[in-house]
């Protein structure tokens, strides 16, 4: 389980994956229940998830100073 943690893109894939999942027991949000549309929003959370890794740090914005 560390290991699928230990990724930023790796957990994205799988909370959009897990999202997909749980789609008929929740009224948040509806998505088409089919594998493209989970393959998606694993895609989907890979990428917001990467995108905010490398936009974020722990101190707020990353900014280098190069």
């Amino acid at each position: 389980m560390g290991q699928l943690l230990s990724c930023s893109m790796c957990t994205g894939f799988w909370v959009g994956l897990f999202l997909w999942s749980v789609n008929t027991f929740t009224t948040l949000f509806t998505f088409d229940y089919s594998f493209v549309t989970g393959l998606f929003l694993g895609c989907l959370g890979s990428l917001v998830s990467y995108t905010f890794d490398a936009v974020f740090d722990d101190h707020g914005i990353k900014i280098d100073y190069n």
